[in-house]
């Protein structure tokens, strides 16, 4: 075959197009890619003048099979092969079922790329010759019109014309319409190159088994995993070739597989077995049988993959998991675990932890062979290749020092390392130290997945840092909260009550009008004191409730309230869960603020003081609608709209004699309970406090 050869390439990945493209131009110097990153693309791009389409199978929209059905319905016999990263035997059916020329599994590496251009030569190359006039001296194969112009292949018979030359001239004569045996022929040669396709997959092993588990055919991965040549394990039974251990219980295992595939029956199975050389291989596979019209089995195929790396790296990422999640080890015992986990992963000689003091490099973890350094040995950070992981704060992977090394340089390299891999670890967004592997030989290269683990664990060790320092900041925060309400509860009560102590007395002494200024201001400080260690407390989280009667807990809380002429409506028949203390501070702040802040309105007390509070204010406690909350309302002025997200900070307040703690505290208390806060207007036009999230107690 000669001449330019067009392929249409369609991958929704157009990097992976393009490096296609330039592989298969170079495997063939007759191969001209055109690409397309859709199967609408690709059908827009497709002519007339194309030999063979390359085609992915997972695109979105329209997927490989659906592009090969459309491409069916113009063009019946262009070659189109699926070249698909989703290898199994499901995707390879449809493909075979919708037509499909040949079937190549993506891989990695250059090689795939040869195998590709063999199938598409082998492909234009039979569609070619389809398309081609083919002749002998007697018989003559052909196209034809027919009467309603369609296109028919005949056949004909007998001796050649031939001019006065004795070249030849013409067809023979009368022919038969052969449409149906060469659709036959193709048809058988279709599905040839498809079955083919699926057996010689790359990365499966394929065995074709007779129905009494004999051996019949072996793919090449198969070949190359037994490691003998094929001919010694035809014609045995497949449970005792070469292939698998010779455990009897395996065997067992195996030759059962194959009777229920020969009654029939779809098997898969996840099993350990060993190559020729002893090592162990987790194989995933099927055994399934193939019948023939009548279904009766006529040959049982046994697929499998090795998925021992997958099964390694499972492992690994449950073994770290099963670490972190220990609470029984202290933090230096977990990391150096996983330190221990991920040397083993990664096949390094060392696993270190360290921590970045200044300028220097301090070990707080180490994993090594004998000699390596102790926990708590300092260095220089410049004598490090830590030090580059720490000025980049990112991932540094070196697979050879000496390469990565200046010749000029004289410094010192940790542990003498000949390839590393580091990752900065953090603690609340600053730089800690660093996680590092290293090797005394160089490597190969790192995987994806081997840099992955070292990620995964300084992330876990960065978190846990974070979180210790967190903890460390909030034990200080508290440290100084409990010494602060030291200070107010004895050094503030104190003179407090020497001063009130002081005020009666000089009441039965004398008359003055300041007296009750006086008390007044300390009734004030008094409150402020209440406030500010009510406040102080309410910040911790409520670890005990009990079941409360809100309507019962709201009189009780009324009744500790100075409300002169005030009125309150309880509209709950709700219990709920709660630290009943807290929960009653919480009312009565709600309640003390609506009777204080309502009568403190700086509206006229006169007419309208009945409808809008002041001495006669409503104080309702009801349920909220559609939620297990709670709400307090009343009939005040308000709060207006633009200060209501500020009214539970420290130091809101909508009175010249508040002291702004109150609902500070309310929502603290809230907050503590796991519950939501939030002011709106009442229905009076009043404040609407509403408490969200509560849970009620079981009847």
């Amino acid at each position: 075959m000669s001449g330019s050869i067009r392929i249409l390439h369609v991958d929704d990945d157009p990097k992976f197009a393009d490096l296609t493209a330039t592989f298969l131009e170079r495997e063939d110097d007759r191969f001209t890619v055109e690409t397309a990153t859709s199967a609408t693309d690709g059908l827009d791009r497709l002519t007339e003048e194309t030999d063979c389409i390359v085609s992915d199978y997972e695109m979105p929209v329209t997927n490989g099979i659906e592009f090969l059905e459309a491409v069916r319905d113009e063009y019946p016999d262009l070659p189109f092969i699926l070249f698909t990263g989703k290898g199994n035997e499901e995707v390879a059916s449809d493909a075979i079922s919708a037509g499909v020329t040949d079937y190549l599994q993506k891989q990695s590496g250059t090689q795939q790329y040869e195998l590709l251009g063999n199938q598409i030569s082998n492909a234009v190359e039979a569609y070619h010759s389809k398309r081609s006039l083919t002749t002998d001296e007697t018989t003559v194969e052909a196209e034809s019109l027919s009467a309603d112009g369609d296109r028919a292949p005949y056949r004909s018979a007998g001796p050649r014309p031939t001019d006065s030359a004795g070249d030849r001239i013409g067809l023979v004569g009368p022919g038969r319409d052969i449409s149906a045996r060469r659709e036959r022929e193709l048809d058988l040669k279709r599905q040839k190159r498809q079955f083919e396709a699926v057996f010689n997959n790359p990365v499966s092993f394929v065995g074709i088994l007779d129905p009494d588990g004999r051996v019949r055919r072996a793919n090449e991965p198969a070949r190359d995993f037994i490691d003998v040549p094929v001919g010694e394990i035809v014609g045995e039974p497949f449970w005792e070739t070469s292939w698998w251990d010779h455990s009897t219980e395996l065997q067992t295992d195996i030759q059962e597989r194959i009777d229920r595939a020969a009654d029939g029956e779809v098997i898969r199975f996840d099993a350990d077995h060993y190559g020729p050389d002893g090592e162990r291989v987790v194989m995933d596979g099927m055994v399934y049988p193939v019948t023939d019209t009548d279904g009766r089995v006529t040959a049982i195929v046994a697929t499998g993959r090795d998925i021992t790396e997958q099964r390694e790296r499972e492992h690994v990422l449950k073994k770290i998991q099963e670490v972190t999640a220990d609470a029984d080890r202290s933090f230096t015992e977990q990391v150096d675990e996983l330190l221990s986990i991920g040397r083993d992963a990664l096949g390094m000689a060392y696993g270190t932890f360290s921590r970045i003091d200044g300028d220097n490099y301090v070990i707080e973890a180490i994993r090594g062979p004998p000699g390596a350094p102790d926990p708590g040995h300092s260095m220089s950070l410049s004598e490090t290749v830590c030090e580059r992981t720490v000025r980049n704060e990112e991932t540094v992977v070196i697979e050879d020092l000496e390469q990565e090394r200046p010749e000029s340089s004289d410094r010192a390299e940790f542990l003498e390392a000949a390839c590393y891999i580091g990752t900065p670890v953090t603690a609340a967004g600053d730089v800690y130290g660093t996680l590092c592997f290293a090797d005394e030989r160089p490597a190969d290269e790192f995987s994806e997945w081997e840099i992955t683990v070292v990620d995964l664990i300084t992330q876990w060790v960065s978190y846990e840092l974070t979180r210790q320092k967190t903890q460390d900041r909030l034990k200080q925060q508290n440290e100084r909260l409990e010494r602060f309400a030291s200070i107010v509860s004895h050094d503030l009560r104190n003179p407090l009550n020497v001063a009130e102590g002081r005020l009666e007395l000089a009441r039965t002494e004398c008359e003055s009008e300041h007296l009750d200024d006086l008390a007044q201001a300390l009734d004030r400080m008094s409150a402020l004191v209440d406030d500010i260690l009510a406040l102080a407390r309410e910040g911790e989280r409520v670890s005990e409730t009990e079941a409360v009667d809100l309507a019962a807990l709201s009189e009780t809380c009324w009744r500790n309230v100075e409300t002169p002429g005030a009125t309150l409506v309880t509209d709950t028949d709700r219990t709920i869960r709660a630290d009943r203390s807290r929960l009653q501070q919480l009312l009565e702040n709600l309640v003390r603020n609506a009777v204080e802040h309502s009568s403190a309105s700086s509206r006229p007390a006169a007419d309208d003081a009945v409808d809008h509070g002041g001495e006669s204010v409503v104080v309702t406690i009801g349920d909220l609608d559609g939620d297990t909350g709670f709400y307090v309302a009343d009939d005040g002025p308000g709060i207006p709209e633009d200060e209501r997200e500020k009214v539970f900070e420290s130091g809101y307040s909508t009175s010249d004699e508040g002291i702004g703690f109150g609902l500070s505290i309310v929502g603290e208390i809230a907050k503590a309970h796991g519950w939501v806060s939030s002011v709106t207007e009442s229905d009076e036009g009043g404040a609407r406090f509403e408490i969200a999230d509560v849970e009620l107690a079981e009847e």
